[in-house]
């Protein structure tokens, strides 16, 4: 666009605008020459800076930390990458087995020097009995008055003799280590309270817990969750367990543990149960009952002593 145009349209433009007088020619180019430089500056930029020495030493000092940056980064890298090779791992496997040999070769060591001083001393005290045998000949010696230094040939045989007895008595003998390792082994039943057999399985109340014990090696497990710190007897019929504990008498399953009550609970100081074909029978008070293991339905027996007529020769 020509500036003598543009002084034109602008002329135009303010004076339908603004209703403004004719502008001076000259006035009007040079204010349009000024307009356009500003819009051109406006639109495209200098893009060469200003480097003054302080921005240039500036800028070095950024280049450098910056090649200083990725150095370390890709040292870190490299030494992580190299940390877990077989060859590192292979040298710690080698120097942990190293340390594991050396710390058996010195407990081998303080082995065998314990063991030298043992037998040492063993060879010390056998050699220390050989004067002490002989000081005790001496002392008796000198212990004799001069007119019994030469005593009869009886008396010295009495006294050879006593000698060689003292000599050949033996130690006396130190308390066996055995009972020490029998008084500490682990009791498995330490409070039994009764047992009894059924099938091929025992049945043991120990410590309020009931046991189901195999005949053939021992091994036991508990049955059930209930306790029988109180139990009196324990026996088996018809493939059930009887147990009185508390004064009751229970019917228990082998399996499970779980139990019901049979009867009322009236048996205080009962001292045993034993079983013969489908009953029970029930030793409590001083009295022999015949028990029915279903209801609990119980009959006295009374025993009738008889007595033995011995002839005499």
């Amino acid at each position: 666009m020509q500036p003598e145009r543009e002084s034109d349209e602008l002329q135009a433009l303010l004076r339908e605008e603004y209703a403004a007088p004719p502008l001076d020619p000259q006035f009007s180019a040079d204010l349009v020459a000024r307009l356009q430089a500003e819009a051109l500056e406006a639109q495209s930029p200098s893009l060469t800076p200003v480097i003054t020495p302080a921005k240039s030493r500036r800028l070095l000092l950024a280049v450098c930390l910056g090649f200083a940056a990725i150095a370390a980064s890709l040292f870190a890298f490299v030494w992580v990458m190299n940390r877990g090779t077989p060859a590192m791992k292979r040298e710690v496997a080698r120097r942990e087995l190293t340390d594991s040999n050396r710390v058996t070769h010195e407990k081998l060591d303080t082995m065998a020097l314990v063991s030298e001083g043992a037998r040492e001393s063993e060879r010390l005290e056998q050699l220390s009995d050989r004067p002490r045998t002989l000081s005790l000949r001496e002392s008796l010696r000198e212990a004799m008055p001069e007119s019994e230094s030469k005593p009869s040939s009886e008396s010295r045989s009495l006294q050879s003799k006593n000698l060689a007895r003292e000599e050949q008595a033996p130690a006396p003998l130190a308390k066996s280590t055995r009972m020490s390792v029998l008084s500490s082994v682990v009791k498995d039943w330490p409070n039994v309270s009764a047992g009894a057999a059924l099938a091929d399985r025992l049945y043991i109340v120990d410590s309020g817990r009931l046991y189901e014990v195999n005949a053939a090696d021992g091994a036991r497990r508990i049955v059930g969750e209930d306790r029988w710190q109180n139990t009196a007897a324990l026996g088996a019929v018809d493939g059930y367990l009887y147990v009185v504990c508390d004064d009751q008498l229970y019917e228990v399953d082998p399996k499970t543990g779980a139990r019901r009550g049979v009867g009322k609970p009236d048996w205080a100081s009962t001292q045993a149960i034993m079983t013969s074909g489908d009953k029970l029978y029930i030793v409590s008070n001083g009295l022999l009952y015949r028990v029915d293991p279903k209801d609990g339905s119980r009959e006295v027996l009374h025993s009738k002593t008889e007595s033995l007529n011995l002839k005499q020769p």
